[in-house]
Formats: C-alpha cells, structure tokens, sequence
C-alpha cells in the first residue's frame, strides 16, 4: 500500500461533481482551532443546502481529509456526499451564493472550475504531506470514518467528488440554480 502517492481528480464541463471545499489555513492556526474552523464550515454548508435545496446532509455523509500542519499551511478537503450538483458550475454557484450571505473561513473558491483536486491518500510534488481520513464531531454527531467501508479502497472511491455513489440521491440542475 503505497502512501506516497501524487493522485490527482479532474473533470470536465459536463461531468457530475459532489460538492467539497478546498480549506487551507495560515500554519499558526493550531489543530484545535482549525477543527473549530472545519466544524463551523460543514455546518454552514448544511444550513445552506437545506436553504437553497431543501436537503438535509447527514453528519454521517461529510467525509474529511486533512494534512498535517506543514510549514506552510493546514489543509483539508471535505466531501459532501447526498447532492450531486450537474456540474463544476452548479457546484460554484452553491458556494457563492452562501459567501454572499456567510463567511466560509479559508476556502478556495478555485476548485470550482475545470481544474483537479488532490485525492486521499496522496501528495503534492515533493511534499511529504498525504491527505488522510479524518473524524470530528459535530454535535454528537461523528463524520464519515474510515471504519464505515469494507476496506481502504472503498473508502478512497467515496472520497472522489466525480464518483456518484447510492447516497447520492438529489440532483442539482443548472435551471434550479440563481
């Protein structure tokens, strides 16, 4: 099992995405505080969808990838699985319009284009700093673990935001959106 992987997921205009958020914090923010950071992030997005789309994520559906605090920064990547959003489009169009009436801390609006996002397990070039599973509660509630899958590889393959799966179950369309 090689953790030293450089795995990157990409898609293009017309391929279905699950909504994520790419969050990367000053490296002087301790782990504690960006958890917190994380927390009040997912909890936004679940405000939101039930908002926007009348949809109810399960804390049990979010899964997180986080790295290491580096020298540099904190990183984490959180899946959001429930909606399937028609495209990289409609999934942008979700996170601004929550911007536009929320702060969501350190998010990187740039993985809502045609780009690529790193995937569990994996580096970037020359980094020794692999995205890996991640548990916090929310509530009482715990996020996605690792221990919910049969193994490791089905774990990674919910962990694609290209990859529709049979919790995904509500579809967001280009007409549907403001």
């Amino acid at each position: 099992k090689n953790k030293n992987s450089y795995y990157y997921e990409s898609w293009i205009e017309s391929t279905e995405l699950i909504f994520s958020l790419d969050v990367d914090a000053p490296k002087d923010i301790d782990n504690e505080t960006f958890d917190t950071i994380i927390k009040k992030n997912i909890t936004k997005v679940i405000k939101y969808a039930k908002k926007y789309y009348d949809y109810d994520y399960k804390i049990k559906n979010v899964i997180i990838l986080k790295t290491k605090n580096s020298n540099v920064k904190q990183s984490s990547h959180i899946i959001f699985r429930g909606l399937i959003f028609q495209n990289y489009k409609v999934c942008k169009n979700f996170f601004v319009r929550m911007i536009k009436e929320d702060n969501l801390e350190y998010c990187d609006v740039s993985i809502y284009g045609q780009t690529c996002l790193r995937t569990c397990f994996s580096c970037k070039k020359g980094k020794d700093l692999p995205l890996l599973p991640y548990e916090l509660n929310i509530g009482n509630e715990p996020t996605c673990s690792i221990n919910d899958f049969i193994d490791e590889k089905e774990y990674f393959e919910s962990t694609l935001i290209t990859k529709i799966n049979n919790i995904d179950t509500k579809k967001i369309t280009e007409e549907m959106i403001e």
